[in-house]
């Protein structure tokens, strides 16, 4: 099994969770069980680097809509950063561009108030 590389780092009441590596079947189930844990401890303001990320397939982005749908359930939000041009790809062919706020840098995410949808503004 393919390891996931996650790091996190925590800004309040938000939590900023760097992925690298592969997003697929094999390893959906590390980042799908960060995501739980992290909001079971009551943080329901995620953001996703995806800077690392160098692949994502269909379960990857079950994952992101699963992580939505529970930070939502706590009145909270999932945001994007910084995907790579073929992950960009893939959340475009897929509609995923339309349903989750995406950011060209966690410090302009950070910065923002996490409620409330945004036209994703990257890649220019």
């Amino acid at each position: 099994m393919m390891e996931l590389n996650l790091s996190i780092q925590y800004h309040g009441d938000r939590a900023l969770i760097q992925v690298g590596g592969e997003v697929d079947l094999a390893t959906c189930p590390q980042l799908q069980a960060v995501v739980v844990e992290l909001v079971d401890r009551g943080f329901h303001q995620l953001i996703l680097d995806l800077e690392q990320v160098s692949f994502l397939d269909c379960a990857g982005i079950g994952v992101l809509v699963d992580a939505r749908q529970r930070v939502q359930a706590h009145d909270g939000s999932l945001r994007l950063v910084r995907p790579r041009p073929l992950v960009w790809r893939v959340l475009a062919l897929t509609g995923m561009t339309t349903v989750f706020p995406i950011d060209s840098s966690p410090g302009e995410t950070l910065a923002t108030e996490l409620v409330g949808p945004r036209t994703p503004s990257w890649p220019a």
